[in-house]
């Protein structure tokens, strides 16, 4: 048995994965869109946070 193959056994008997989010929307295709737009989208505060980081993270680099 390949060692892959046990910690894949041990997963499933050990853990029960989560239910699904819910997720609203009429039909499967709205549900799915709206599950990848929940998963996907960033907000504006945390992009200008994460673009000051790598700006501070880049003058630094450049100073050195």
């Amino acid at each position: 048995m390949h060692c892959w193959a046990i910690a894949l056994a041990g997963y499933n008997r050990r853990m029960r994965p989560l239910p699904a989010p819910n997720v609203p929307g009429k039909t499967e295709y709205e549900r799915f869109e709206n599950a990848l737009r929940k998963v996907l989208t960033v907000s504006k505060e945390e992009l200008l946070k994460r673009e000051a980081q790598e700006k501070r993270g880049h003058k630094r680099r450049k100073k050195s």
